[in-house]
């Protein structure tokens, strides 16, 4: 819900609302940070890249980006013509990425 009003901060009354439309398994306020969520959802999107690049059945961890970049796939010609991102890219996209939440999350 974006623009809620200012004084919407009881979360029983939103699992209400939300509960006419189905099942509420989880519910989580995030208050007057919409860069902070982009980023995240930014820096998401980046990590399903990079999964994309390592070979099947490799498993995918965030905390080692290194050894994934190194695992990466080198990207085929056309992919580099569609302006995909290699691993090392989306490497450092990441790590700014990560300076940037870091920012936003001290600035709550």
């Amino acid at each position: 819900v974006e623009n809620p009003p200012k004084d919407a901060y009881q979360i029983e009354k939103w699992k209400d609302f939300f509960s006419q439309f189905g099942h509420v398994t989880a519910l989580t306020m995030a208050i007057d940070n919409e860069d902070l969520v982009r980023a995240l959802i930014e820096r998401r999107a980046l990590m399903y890249q990079l999964r994309q690049l390592l070979p099947p059945n490799t498993e995918f961890d965030k905390q080692h980006i290194d050894a994934m970049v190194e695992q990466a796939q080198q990207l085929i010609w056309w992919q580099k013509l569609m302006g995909q991102y290699s691993g090392e890219q989306l490497k450092e996209e990441i790590l700014k990425l990560n300076e940037r939440i870091m920012e936003l999350s001290q600035n709550q």
